[in-house]
């Protein structure tokens, strides 16, 4: 029996192409001239020129150290003796000989989504930014801020010199040496969104796409969505055996083979573990594995046989990868952060090391020597160089926190949670919410006064001001522009500020809300670019890394500060606004080259630096020297979209990101 007949197909497929094909390159316009391909194998196409960096594999210039987690255990390859282990926080080797793992440093992005091992034994390795090649001892890194079309890979096939590559929202194309070609929806290719290359035959190439199966050959595109009896749904994974059927992991919709218009659906009732069926693998026999959330089933050419190892219970975990070795040992990724081995009669479990327990992380506060940390819902706090989970007094609990604020002297903490406002004291929580007579239980933000009364901002009932003894109301009928808060904060003269859904900046005078006006920008109808020269800096260049960028109706549009003379700052996509005494409005405008960056956090740098975070391109700099910075995952940021920003106790820098877990500008910590 031929083994690996995956490969043995796409073998025979690429030698072909390669002689129909000639040589041409990808990503896209950023890389240089395109060239429009009218004839060749799959029609229409754009041919790019490139070329690859390279880096020594300690990356000089990273200014930010990373932490996230590496639950998810996204791509596993075999060779020789060694596991390479793909995961949202890094890559890890495994020595299966000597039971040794190990993270590994490179030049790629640590949220890596598939790792593969060309003819030449050279590791491929693709990921959220860009993609990455291992040869002859050195990384060369094709990124998305230079390649925009490398963003989010999820595929990558390599075979005879050629490599497919697959992204999720920027279609797939091939390179072969320093040239590519590239398609997209313009080419007749059926979504932009793909996650599974393949080769079919010897003159066409499958597409698995979120909206389904497609095929091109030489002189055609083909959709599989309607009239082949294949059901709809993303195709998360795609194998061809040696008797010509293709399998299909098709989300929720099981298993489903194909050849010659035959369709045979399997599901939960012919042996699979669920209908959530996540990727496959071929063992050195050529039987086919599928591995989904709860546990892992072989083909036996007429249903499935759910696989039992006879210890550990897999129908707890979420299998998100499967490969098997050349001895036929077993390899099972979970996102759980640990990866199940099957050799010979033995099971064994390896931990994947977290650096951080959330890849999202909303909130940072620093108060009294602590940090705190809200993640995907779960409360942090760090003591030292340790951190701790702050454990919640109920389940339903769990997930819903919003913002946090550390009393004042007691040691306790105050929680702003979707089911109302939590204070814990000692060992003691108590719970405000209706029972005590809030009009609402969901809640926001949460921050203290100079007088050390506690304010809280609602979800769409406004704010709540807790003096110590009584809980004061405000709304729009006490002059709040609107009743949903996006930003609260106090200057430095105490004087609390509000910015508002709707963009409304508006600060707290008199026992009511006034709201102020920005020059320049106009709420609810966006942003115009300000003619107001900066009374503050001058503007020089700025170094950029240019990103599609849009403000979508209804996102919040201003985010608040304080500088370090107490005064309000307040960011919008037009640029800095600083509120002085004299009642007037200091502006410095975004360079031109910018664009209009949507402001999700800022905060004042010990140097009088400014950092602004963005909702799709890192952290923007305006620094004391008078120049700009944009800060983005070439310095280490674990994402691009930032949602907080603090600097702690020590004057260090904290970002908190959407999925890239956290980031410290300098410094470190150890997790325990």
């Amino acid at each position: 029996m031929v083994n690996g007949a995956k490969r043995m197909i796409a073998v025979v497929a690429l030698v072909v192409l390669m002689c129909v094909l000639h040589s041409s390159f990808f990503i896209d316009a950023v890389a240089g001239e395109q060239e429009e391909v009218k004839a060749g194998f799959l029609g229409t196409g754009k041919t790019l020129p490139a070329t690859p960096r390279y880096r020594p594999e300690r990356l000089g210039d990273e200014i930010f150290k990373t932490f996230k987690p590496a639950r998810e255990i996204r791509s596993i390859v075999s060779v020789g003796d060694t596991l390479w282990i793909g995961t949202e926080g890094g890559l890890f080797s495994y020595s299966v000989l000597v039971d040794t793992l190990v993270k590994v440093n490179g030049d790629f992005f640590p949220s890596i989504r598939v790792i593969t091992v060309d003819d030449d034994g050279f590791l491929w390795i693709g990921d959220d930014e860009g993609v990455s090649v291992r040869r002859d001892g050195r990384w060369f890194r094709y990124p998305s801020g230079e390649y925009r079309s490398l963003s989010n890979v999820r595929d990558i096939f390599c075979e005879n010199k050629r490599t497919w590559i697959a992204t999720y929202g920027n279609g797939a194309g091939y390179l072969l040496g320093d040239s590519a070609r590239w398609y997209t929806r313009n080419d007749s290719l059926l979504d932009d969104r793909v996650n599974r290359v393949l080769p079919e035959s010897e003159s066409s190439v499958l597409f698995g796409t979120a909206s389904g199966l497609c095929r091109a050959d030489t002189l055609h595109w083909e959709s599989y969505r309607y009239g082949k009896r294949i059901p709809v749904g993303s195709v998360d994974d795609l194998v061809i055996d040696e008797e010509g059927n293709l399998f299909m992991a098709i989300a929720h919709h099981g298993v489903v083979q194909y050849n010659m218009g035959r369709v045979r659906i399997f599901g939960v009732k012919d042996g699979l573990p669920s209908l959530e069926v996540n990727a496959f693998s071929f063992d050195p026999e050529g039987v086919l594995w599928a591995a989904g959330k709860g546990g892992v089933s072989s083909f036996d050419g007429s249903g499935w046989v759910p696989f039992n190892n006879g210890g550990d219970n897999l129908g707890k975990y979420r299998f998100l990868s499967i490969a098997h070795d050349l001895e036929g040992n077993l390899y099972m990724g979970t996102d759980k952060g640990s990866v199940i081995m099957v050799m010979a009669n033995r099971v064994k479990k390896i931990t994947i090391p977290q650096d951080f327990p959330e890849a999202m992380v909303s909130k940072i506060k620093s108060a009294g020597g602590v940090i705190w940390m809200v993640g995907g819902g779960r409360v942090f706090y760090s003591e030292g160089n340790v951190l701790k989970e702050l454990l919640l007094p109920e389940p339903w609990i769990d997930g819903q926190v919003n913002d946090i604020v550390p009393s004042k002297g007691d040691g306790g903490v105050w929680l702003a949670a979707r089911f109302g406002i939590l204070h814990k004291r000692g060992d003691v929580w108590q719970i405000f919410d209706r029972r005590q007579g809030l009009p609402t239980e969901n809640f926001t933000l949460a921050a203290r006064d100079s007088s050390s009364n506690l304010w809280f901002a609602s979800f769409d009932s406004g704010l709540f001001e807790l003096d110590g003894k009584k809980w004061i109301h405000y709304t729009t009928k006490d002059g709040l522009p609107e009743n949903r808060v996006s930003s609260l904060l106090f200057d430095g003269g105490g004087t609390p500020w509000v910015a508002t859904e709707n963009s409304r900046v508006a600060r707290f005078v008199g026992g009511r809300w006034h709201e102020l006006s920005l020059p320049g920008f106009v709420p609810n109808r966006g942003f115009e670019k300000s003619r107001i020269d900066t009374s503050i800096l001058s503007m020089p260049g700025v170094r950029v890394i240019e990103r599609s960028s849009y403000v979508r109706p209804g996102d919040p549009l201003v985010v608040l500060g304080v500088d370090d003379r107490g005064n309000c700052i307040a960011v919008t996509p037009v640029g800095i606004y600083r509120y002085v005494q004299t009642g007037k409005w200091q502006v410095v405008s975004f360079p031109a080259k910018l664009g209009t960056p949507v402001p999700t956090a800022v905060t004042m740098a010990p140097d009088g630096s400014l950092y602004v975070g963005t909702s799709d391109r890192g952290v923007l700099v305006l620094s004391a020297d008078r120049t700009w910075h944009l800060l983005g995952t070439d310095e280490g940021l674990g994402d691009l979209c930032i949602l907080s920003i603090c600097r702690d106790y020590r004057d260090r820098i904290w970002v908190g990101t959407r999925k890239g877990g956290i980031s410290l500008l300098t410094g470190s910590w150890t997790v325990r």
